[in-house]
């Protein structure tokens, strides 16, 4: 006796036996493939058999006759030139073949019998299938639908794997086994990677706390490249978690299209004497993205660097010392013009810092001066327009300024003599 579910296929098998046995003899025109598509290979279902995803199984030299083998073959005869194809979107198109329920069409319109609303396609990145298939001899209760969301392709070798649920009729459809399998020629878009990931903390001198944070993009398919990034930054190493900055906030900030620069400087305010993280992750032109790179971290100065200026007389002459003043100095020089900085952010004066003077070839420091006094008394050999330039030291940079002073001849001596 049978049960139950033989006899529906039974029915099933039988009310499709004539339709299929005329679609080998006269094929719809929109069933074409062979060559032409990149899945092949075979699928198993306990209930239905094999079922064959392009011609060329069957007829390896595509002269439109059957070879009579692997099994699940016609044994001879003619054979229509058919194929599944996966497009460079990731959207199936074409039919593949049942000797016992016939065609299988891999984009058949809806409406369709529960989510997901498409036809069957596979992410172009991880190879995960989804949406459906359906049997076009369907009838006899079965409505014909195959949910392919079990179903996924290894991105390295294209071999499927898992299986799509055909109802009763046909039920699970394997796609591997020990001795078949469906396979695809697709070119899988590689993920990208980063690294190399470094900090330029820029110059403290001109624009303080304005690191610049840089990485480099990798892709394994030639031509690909960097079209977005997103990087983020937070003052602990849980950068994950509430990051302070996110370059990709407001969306789509760096995540949209066409930000193919390889670095970024975060628009958050900056402490002194502090540490911070940031990652990265990267995706190419094409849509796939990187995981997000290992933490890097930074920390900054514990203070501002130093602030070089100085002062000198409103006239200068060739040939006479000039006082030049930088720091206070008890009867030398009357204020700190040059400021430096403490941990706390307070200005303070650059006295026993390094000092070190630039001057015109030719000057001369008086005895008890030097280029690296803090307040030097020198004479300039030339006159007109000469430059100057400082550099202060601190615990933690160097800062440096020029000026141009003026110097003029020297004053006539007057010598008075008897007439």
């Amino acid at each position: 006796m049978f049960n139950k579910k033989q006899f529906l296929i039974f029915i099933c098998c039988l009310l499709s036996a004539g339709l299929i046995f005329l679609a080998w003899l006269w094929p719809a025109t929109e069933v074409k493939a062979g060559s032409s598509q990149n899945v092949t290979g075979f699928a198993w279902s306990e209930n239905i058999g094999w079922v064959s995803m392009n011609s060329l199984n069957c007829d390896a030299n595509n002269d439109g006759l059957s070879d009579g083998s692997p099994a699940g073959c016609p044994p001879s005869g003619a054979i229509s030139n058919y194929g599944v194809n996966i497009g460079i979107d990731g959207n199936f198109t074409g039919f593949a073949w049942s000797e016992n329920i016939g065609w299988i069409q891999f984009d058949p319109v809806g409406p369709y019998p529960a989510s997901p609303n498409y036809s069957a396609q596979m992410d172009t990145v991880t190879g995960a299938l989804s949406g459906w298939a359906r049997a076009l001899s369907y009838g006899g209760g079965w409505d014909g639908w195959i949910k392919l969301s079990n179903v996924s392709i290894n991105t390295a070798n294209g071999n499927f794997a898992g299986f799509a649920w055909g109802s009763d009729v046909m039920g699970w459809l394997s796609f591997a086994g020990s001795n078949y399998n469906t396979r695809t020629t697709f070119g899988f878009n590689a993920i990208p990677a980063v690294g190399n990931l470094a900090v330029n903390q820029g110059d403290y001198c001109v624009y303080p706390l304005h690191p610049i944070l840089s990485w480099v993009f990798s892709d394994a398919d030639s031509g690909d490249y960097q079209d977005s990034y997103n990087v983020q930054i937070d003052d602990d190493s849980n950068v994950a978690d509430a990051p302070l900055g996110d370059s990709c906030l407001p969306s789509p900030g760096t995540c949209s299209a066409g930000h193919g620069a390889s670095s970024y400087t975060p628009l958050i305010s900056f402490a002194y004497n502090a540490t911070y993280y940031w990652r990265v992750k990267v995706a190419d032109n094409r849509g796939a993205w990187s995981a997000f790179s290992g933490n890097n971290s930074f920390t900054t100065p514990s203070h501002a660097f130093p602030n070089p200026d100085f002062t000198t007389a409103s006239k200068t002459n060739k040939g006479e010392f000039i006082q030049f003043c930088a720091t206070a100095q008890v009867g030398v020089c009357n204020s700190d013009v040059s400021l430096c900085y403490n941990t706390a952010g307070q200005t303070i004066s650059c006295s026993g810092k390094t000092f070190l003077w630039a001057f015109p070839l030719g000057a001369q420091f008086s005895t008890t001066t030097s280029p690296t006094s803090e307040n030097p008394k020198v004479k300039i050999a030339s006159a007109g327009p000469q430059t100057i330039s400082l550099t202060i030291t601190d615990e933690v940079g160097a800062c440096s300024v020029s000026k141009t002073v003026n110097v003029s001849q020297a004053l006539p001596k007057w010598r008075e003599t008897p007439p």
